[in-house]
């Protein structure tokens, strides 16, 4: 990204990834990915730059006049957080947050040695694997709603 631009989100429409939207780099779903930009609301003109490993380099330039803005100002220091069973059991471990939650409901899950070998799985996956007596239902509602409260 260079010029009177800026860059906002990467996406690419993956519902399992974990990457966070914010950065330059998102791997490719299906081949594909988006962009969000937007001026900086001055005259002039922004270029994004799209490249990977054995892809052809692409460019647009896009040509921006001043004017008002009527958006907020985005500020990925600020960035709010959410959690969700879709990430991986690595992930929201690491989470102190999250973490906190599964120790509420689940101590005897975190304290299970073999949760190391499932840490690439999502909680969602270890759920389908997982016998109801190990992962209760009222104890995984409980836990979604804490993590909606966590947002």
């Amino acid at each position: 990204m260079e010029g009177e631009g800026e860059l906002i989100a990467l996406g690419s429409a993956d519902p399992l990834s974990t990457e966070l939207f914010t950065g330059n780099e998102r791997k490719l779903y299906k081949g594909r990915a988006l962009a969000i930009v937007r001026s900086t609301g001055v005259d002039g003109s922004f270029t994004v730059t799209a490249s990977g490993e054995g892809l052809t380099e692409a460019y647009v330039t896009v040509t921006c006049r001043k004017g008002e803005t009527d958006y907020k100002e985005f500020n990925p220091e600020k960035q709010q957080l959410f959690y969700s069973f879709d990430m991986t059991i690595e992930e929201l471990l690491e989470a102190p947050p999250t973490r906190e939650v599964f120790q509420r409901h689940l101590p005897e899950l975190i304290n299970n040695p073999m949760l190391k070998r499932a840490k690439d799985l999502s909680f969602n996956q270890l759920i389908a694997y997982a016998p109801e007596t190990m992962l209760p239902k009222g104890i995984l509602k409980k836990i979604e709603n804490e993590f909606k409260q966590l947002q």
